[in-house]
């Protein structure tokens, strides 16, 4: 168990126990969502309540399916680049980029939006070459349709991808079909119409002045928008690597259209080439500048970079192909290309040494965290106080120990907490330590995180450590009689 999201998984469990429907208990989360911090998550919340019509609380069960979704994201991510006209080596690139790295966490984190907006959006992708490429009918149109609905109703920030897939969608259409920009616009202005009004909506519904870590402000400044986009481009030195590619094929083409052998591709093989990668590139772009304006506020940490890493790893591999489709010298060829691979592998190794060690790390919190819970089972055996020091932004640690404790460990024990500063967030008044009317029949202190050294300065004209054992389990301090 972990203090993340775990416990909602708990709540809607014993809700399904009370014979609740999931679509009910799907409407009260969305419901409570909005009215509690301005969110507009329906899909993520209607999956989350059926993972646990059909799992329960089986975490492991639970994690299974969760690292098959994830593999499923993977698959459709491969495949769409496939039938883009990548190669294998571009489409595993982008995918291990799109996937491996920080935001990686939501493979075992299990209460993420994420995985299944991620689903949906590689469906749409998918879509949108299957459908551009081959004689579909109006159905492939309206299956692309629900799928980008789907797609923005899973997380606010996966609705600012509308643009850049609406603007893949005319311009594939527009090529394959070969026709001009403005009759593709046409033929898709319902489509257009249709998605953006939804779009439209759901930022109207999405209660921006409530969402304080997320979303543009003009509050904030423009070095702060400056300064966020240039983290996210020299992380693992990533701009590096783009400019280095770039570097390479400039000189490749420009040593290309000297060379004899490239009059053989122009104009038509060579600018088609160029259009395509040009395409792609700016798909890209529009995927990802939008989320460096959503998430300027918070900073960019674990699963946030989704989906701005699929937006960096099409601008990584665009290079790649045109690299592949401009120069004719086999030598020249496999230099260049080589050099640009071994690259973005480079890149991509980094990145799962920190998952490995993220990974590791997530399963040792979840083991820490149960022993945890296993001390205080054992120790408030009979019926004493417990009290939890927390700091002043811990509300997922203290959701999590009030639903652990008394639905999955049936303590009847009073539960309370002592913040080391005033919270940010409202604390039901039967669990507040400044309402506690004795000290002295606490049973035991779970304190969190390293706040030891507070809770003794703060807790002195009451607290004696004396008097109670004492055992450190991670970062967690234990006190019990």
């Amino acid at each position: 168990m972990h203090f993340i999201d775990d416990h909602e998984m708990v709540a809607i469990d014993i809700s399904f126990h009370k014979n609740v429907s999931v679509l009910k208990e799907t409407f009260i989360r969305i419901k409570k969502d909005m009215n509690a911090i301005g969110r507009f998550r329906p899909v993520y919340h209607l999956h989350r309540a059926l993972e646990v019509k059909v799992f329960g609380t089986n975490f492991k069960a639970i994690s299974v399916y969760l690292a098959a979704l994830n593999g499923i994201i993977s698959f459709l991510l491969f495949f769409f680049m496939l039938r883009a006209g990548f190669n294998l080596i571009e489409a595993l690139a982008f995918t291990l980029v799109t996937m491996v790295g920080p935001q990686s966490e939501t493979w075992w984190m299990l209460g993420t939006n994420e995985p299944i907006g991620m689903f949906f959006l590689a469906s749409a992708l998918l879509l949108i070459i299957v459908g551009s490429r081959s004689a579909t009918g109006w159905r492939a149109w309206a299956l692309l349709a629900v799928s980008i609905i789907l797609t923005t109703l899973s997380k606010e920030s996966f609705i600012l991808t509308v643009p850049a897939l609406l603007f893949l969608v005319i311009c594939l259409y527009a090529w394959y079909r070969k026709i001009n920009l403005i009759d593709a616009l046409f033929r898709f202005l319902p489509l257009i119409i249709i998605l953006y009004v939804v779009m439209l909506a759901e930022l109207y519904l999405v209660k921006q002045d409530k969402l304080d870590y997320a979303g543009y402000s003009n509050k904030v400044p423009a070095s702060q928008y400056i300064s966020t986009l240039t983290g996210i481009l020299t992380r693992d030195n990533y701009l590096l690597l783009l400019l280095a590619e770039t570097a390479v094929l400039l000189v490749v083409t420009a040593f290309a259209f000297f060379a004899p052998r490239m009059k053989k591709l122009l104009p038509d093989q060579a600018t088609g080439n160029f259009i395509i990668a040009g395409i792609y590139f700016i798909f890209g772009v529009l995927i990802f500048v939008p989320q460096v304006v959503v998430y300027t506020k918070s900073g960019f940490f674990g699963r946030y970079y989704l989906p701005l890493m699929l937006g960096q790893a099409m601008l990584l591999v665009v290079p790649l192909y045109l690299i592949r489709k401009t120069i004719t010298n086999r030598i020249l060829l496999i230099g260049s290309y080589g050099f640009c691979v071994a690259g973005i592998a480079f890149f991509i190794a980094r990145n799962f040494n920190s998952v490995t060690q993220a990974s590791q790390g997530f399963a040792q919190t979840g083991r820490t965290i149960q022993e945890v819970f296993a001390v205080i089972d054992e120790k408030a055996d009979t019926g004493g106080k417990i009290l939890m020091v927390t700091g002043p932004a811990s509300y997922e640690s203290i959701a999590s120990v009030e639903v652990y404790l008394q639905h999955i460990l049936k303590k009847p024990n009073p539960l309370y907490f002592f913040f080391t500063d005033k919270p940010s967030f409202p604390v039901k008044k039967k669990h507040r330590f400044e309402n506690i009317k004795t000290t002295t029949d606490i049973e035991v202190i779970v304190i969190l995180h390293g706040l030891e050294y507070q809770f003794l300065q703060l807790s002195a004209d009451w607290f004696d450590p004396s008097r109670f054992q004492f055992k450190e389990i991670g970062s967690f301090v234990i006190y019990y009689r």
